[in-house]
């Protein structure tokens, strides 16, 4: 080996390591049971590739300097090591390609298995790092030897060897920040925080240039921002444009250097249930100050325990003593920090104390300005009035000038605005202007939604003579050209779903679950918008489409917890857009006493979200939907089977949150009852039909073309099944009540997990147990699988 040279021998090892990471690469790729040293072993290859491209170069150099026929001792000891470290290449790339290579297993496609343990792995590492350091070693005692030769060929060769040991040294310090990043966005990851620039890039869109500027020049506003700590609570009526100018806020505020202040915001929005939760809404700012942090920072943040407990897993931090401990130590970690919260108002009223103790405590703990957008409810005001607040009440004269912004811009769109508008711009930009009152944007945007529906100037004139005083007088007219539309029944139905599903809908999906059913009950279509965006024509002014982003959602149950833990996992896969109120107003006139005392729009009045009888209505519509003739026979192909989701988009929607419909409905309903009994014990084509969408595969009883009847399908499996799934949730009068029409399933062993009884015990459900007992069930009948329940919730 030593006849080839030193440098030939350099370059034989480089082309060997270039192999062997390749080959490891794709063997971790297609293997199993890689062990986490692999990653690091592929890193280490990378690594003496790379030291010994440097050190070619000084190699050569050597050689030129030294006479033919001579060997430094140091060299020749390199040149061995260099041969040590081709055998152990040669003998690791041999042993994976054999494996790689072997027919049978590909003939059986069966996944390769990493044949090195792990300890092997990283005594192959280490032996590796060895090479490297003998390497250089030597090369190092070889300079005192040249330098007796010549002493410019020694001064290159160290500096090239500064270089790549100054290469090197940056490759380890980019290669360890590139850790911490990840590790650091696995935990934030694993907190769990709510998107929260999907609504400000929203709200910021609608924000008109030059609007909103009056704000940053108010000596309150100037005194918070240039002030720290310091907390400023903005209020004003509904609709006054306090998010907007929340978004101007936030969007000044990304667009500081970093590394001058930490910032985290958050929108809190009444038709998400989960923005209105204290411990989501802190997470969501605690992660946000944490991927805020520089690498030097990371390792001074607060975040040794939570790793642990990911490592263990454990779920994500949900006590607001330790949130707020934590949010305070990330704040500190900056020089000063900002948060701006808004739609304070909007979180429910029992969850906003956690949040303000944390709004009033977090300025005195660290280095850090709050600033609160809300309406003027009592308990806000209560913990906030001892801080300086702006009222938007009082800031009328530069509201009112943007308002007139807006309107000269949206008059800039001339198809929307033709030609009668652009003539009559200056007459309706007054007449609103002096018309608004103490009404700011929102009722604004209604105004113009209702005079763009209008076609001639006696028309416009005549809707500017007679405005609404007030929003709600607004929505009663809006609702008035619903009627006039002959689409009342529709958009009431379109307004109680939107109010009350579990998750928002895509506007096909409101468009089919408004339909109503024919005399054969199928779904009929011809009773329904032909044209879906025709209903938001309709609804114009009161529903819109938000764009969101659309997850790959994979609902399972957490064996720890009692109630259904659904949860959404994967990366983001798009963006959708799902229909919701134009404003929360909207829903707050829908509820209001209002409209349930209106002499002509009382029949669109809906019910709060924790009414009974509102969880009665939604849980009833879906059980009549899983019903539908559309369903009872199952599909019978793949193909078949996605047509069918094609075809019927709130399908899947009904199939995945059924059971979260029912679970809610706490008071007993005759209507439901019979509902629920005839889904899952009389209509087995349906429930196959449900099954098949809630895993999205044909099972092969399917495949066979198995005709569902009652005298065939008596297995029930499917039905023990959802039963049993009522039972585990303490679903407990329907739970009672079907045991009372079907006592044969009082002592049933429901798919290996016991009878009722023993489900209802497992789960610490007592009244439901003790019902169970009352209706004759044996206490000591024999059960053969002592599996816990939460195991069911796994399999199921």
């Amino acid at each position: 080996m030593e006849g080839l040279g030193i440098a030939a021998n350099v370059i034989a090892v480089v082309d060997l390591a270039a192999k062997a990471c390749g080959v490891v690469y794709q063997y971790a790729k297609s293997a199993k049971g890689c062990p986490k040293t692999v990653a690091q072993l592929q890193k280490e290859l990378e690594s003496v590739k790379i030291s010994l491209d440097g050190l070619r170069g000084i190699a050569d150099k050597f050689e030129a300097a030294v006479p033919s026929g001579e060997q430094p001792p140091v060299i020749s000891q390199l040149s061995r090591e260099l041969e040590e470290c081709q055998t152990t290449l040669r003998a690791l790339i041999k042993d994976l390609e054999g494996h790689f290579s072997n027919k049978l297993r590909e003939k059986l496609g069966k996944r390769l298995k990493w044949p090195m343990r792990e300890p092997e792995v990283m005594e192959f590492i280490q032996r590796l790092q060895r090479y490297q350091q003998n390497f250089e070693q030597a090369l190092q005692a070889d300079l005192a030897t040249v330098a007796l030769r010549t002493e410019v060929a020694v001064h290159e060769a160290s500096v090239e060897i500064r270089e790549v040991r100054s290469e090197q040294l940056q490759d380890i310090q980019d290669r360890a920040i590139v850790g911490k990043r990840e590790k650091l966005s696995q935990l934030v990851k694993w907190l769990a925080p709510l998107h929260y620039n999907t609504k400000h890039e929203n709200s910021f869109e609608k924000h008109q240039e030059g609007t909103g500027e009056w704000l940053f020049e108010n000596d309150k506003f100037r005194e918070w921002e240039t002030s720290c700590p310091s907390i400023l609570w903005i209020h004003g009526i509904p609709g006054c444009g306090k998010t907007i100018l929340a978004s101007c806020v936030i969007e000044k505020q990304q667009n500081k250097p970093p590394q001058e202040c930490g910032f985290a915001y958050f929108y809190c929005q009444y038709s998400r249930e989960e923005t209105g939760n204290p411990s989501n809404i802190v997470r969501t700012l605690l992660a946000q100050l944490l991927l805020g942090l520089d690498c030097m920072d990371i390792e001074k943040a607060p975040t040794s325990d939570l790793f642990s407990k990911m490592e263990k897993g454990h779920g994500p931090p949900g006590d607001m003593k330790r949130l707020t401990e934590l949010t305070v130590a990330a704040a500190a970690l900056y020089q000063r920090s900002t948060i701006v919260i808004d739609g304070l108002d909007e979180c429910p009223l029992d969850m906003r104390r956690p949040l303000l103790g944390l709004i009033t405590h977090l300025p005195r703990l660290c280095n850090t300005r709050v600033l609160v957008m809300s309406r003027r409810e009592v308990d806000i005001e209560d913990e906030l009035e001892v801080f300086p607040t702006l009222s938007l009440e009082e800031e009328q004269v530069n509201l009112k000038e943007d308002m007139r912004k807006h309107i000269e811009e949206e008059f800039k769109d001339t198809k929307k605005w033709g030609h009668t508008f652009q003539t009559m711009q200056e007459e309706i930009t007054d007449s609103l202007i002096l018309g608004s009152g103490i009404n700011m944007f929102r009722w604004l945007e209604c105004q113009l939604s209702l005079l763009n529906r209008l076609r001639t100037p006696k028309a416009i004139r005549e809707a500017l003579e007679n405005l609404p005083q007030t929003l709600f007088k607004t929505y009663d007219r809006m609702l008035k050209l619903i009627e006039e539309d002959q689409a009342g029944e529709l958009a009431a139905k379109a307004f109680f779903l939107v109010a009350h599903v579990q998750k928002p809908l895509k506007l096909e999906q409101l468009v089919e679950a408004i339909a109503p059913t024919d005399e054969n009950n199928h779904l009929d279509w011809s009773a329904t918008f032909v044209d879906p965006w025709q209903l938001l024509g309709v609804c114009r002014g009161l529903l819109h489409p938000v764009r969101s982003k659309a997850k790959s959602e994979v609902y399972y149950y957490d064996s720890d917890d009692s109630d259904l833990d659904e949860r959404t996992q994967g990366n983001d896969q798009s963006t959708s857009e799902f229909i919701h109120f134009c404003h929360y107003t909207v829903m707050e006139y829908l509820i209001s006493n209002y409209l349930r005392t209106h002499e002509k729009h009382s029949k669109y009045v809906i019910e709060p979200k924790d009414d009974n009888q509102a969880a009665i209505k939604i849980a009833v519509l879906i059980s009549k939907y899983l019903l539908l003739e559309d369903f009872s026979q199952p599909c019978f192909s793949d193909g078949e089977l996605a047509q069918r989701v094609e075809n019927f988009r709130f399908y899947e929607h009904c199939v995945v949150h059924w059971h979260v419909y029912i679970v809610k409905v706490k008071h007993e309903d005759s209507t439901l009852l019979e509902l629920v009994d005839r889904f899952i014990f009389d209509s087995p084509g349906n429930l196959r039909s449900y099954h098949q969408m809630a895993y999205g595969r044909i099972d092969e009883q399917d495949e066979l073309q198995v005709l569902y009847n009652d005298v065939f399908d008596r297995s029930y499996e499917l039905s023990d099944a959802i039963f049993l799934l009522l039972i585990a949730y303490n679903c407990r009068w329907i739970v009672t009540r079907i045991l009372e029409r079907r006592p044969q399933l009082l002592d049933v062993d429901m798919c290996n997990f016991g009878p009722p009884l023993r489900i209802a015990v497992l789960g610490n459900h007592c009244d439901l147990a003790t019902d169970i007992l009352a209706l004759g069930a044996d206490i000591h009948i024999e059960c053969r699988n002592l599996l816990p329940i939460y195991y069911y919730y796994k399999l199921y």
